[in-house]
């Protein structure tokens, strides 16, 4: 709950989608949020049949709604809503998200000062504050900075990296860990023959949730579209 008004926030910086529906309960505030996107056909298929066994289905446990995705369904700023071409893997989009978006509005606002190609290695306390040394990835020239608060936000790979060195540790190991996931294809019989629906989103738009019994956690399944 604490956290809550920063991720109404998020919501309006980054733009996400989503609808007030069955799985809203789960996914928590539905403040800030664009309309969802539009679904294909047989995304669409999926959703009426469950809203007809709805009652039967959440009885044992399973729910289906829309997915929060970081995807305009409106435009903002420069950045333009999905088109719905279907060509999402193979055409930049703005309408997806990306921290380059944001982090390119806070140098036009002179919020923050950007210095590019520079691999940071690793920082060193110097008094009250803090050192962090790199080299240029032009040049191999060492350079350092100096600042009072150090914010580490590299990913989770490369901020474990400048953490180790940081430290001098070359002893400790980390694992990469990552949520096990399942594949299943399957297929509407009535679509086979059917002319292809191109016009649509080609990723996932519908989410289903299962929980084996009230002590288990939710099983997260999404329904990828593929075309």
């Amino acid at each position: 709950n604490d956290l809550e008004p920063y991720y109404d926030a998020l919501t309006v910086e980054i733009g996400i989608n989503g609808a007030d529906d069955d799985l809203a309960p789960f996914y928590g505030s539905i403040q800030n949020l664009q309309p969802p996107l539009e679904l294909g056909v047989n995304s669409s298929t999926v959703l009426k049949n469950y809203q007809r066994h709805k009652m039967a289905l959440n009885a044992r446990r399973v729910y289906v709604g829309r997915m929060r995705l970081a995807v305009l369904t409106e435009d903002v700023g420069e950045r333009k809503a999905h088109a719905y071409r279907n060509s999402e893997l193979y055409c930049p989009v703005s309408a997806y998200y990306n921290p380059t978006y944001t982090l390119q509005r806070l140098i036009r606002e002179d919020h923050v000062r950007y210095i590019p190609r520079i691999l940071v290695q690793r920082w060193r306390s110097a008094g009250e504050r803090t050192r962090v040394e790199g080299i240029r990835v032009d040049s191999g020239e060492t350079v350092s900075f100096s600042c009072r608060r150090l914010i580490l936000a590299a990913g989770t790979v490369n901020s474990s990296r400048i953490v180790l060195q940081s430290r001098e540790d070359y002893r400790t190991e980390l694992r990469l860990l990552d949520n096990p996931a399942v594949y299943v294809p399957c297929f509407l019989p009535r679509r086979i023959g059917k002319r292809l629906d191109t016009t649509g989103y080609g990723f996932a738009t519908l989410a289903c949730l299962f929980q084996f019994d009230e002590y288990s956690t939710h099983i997260h399944g999404l329904l990828f579209e593929l075309m």
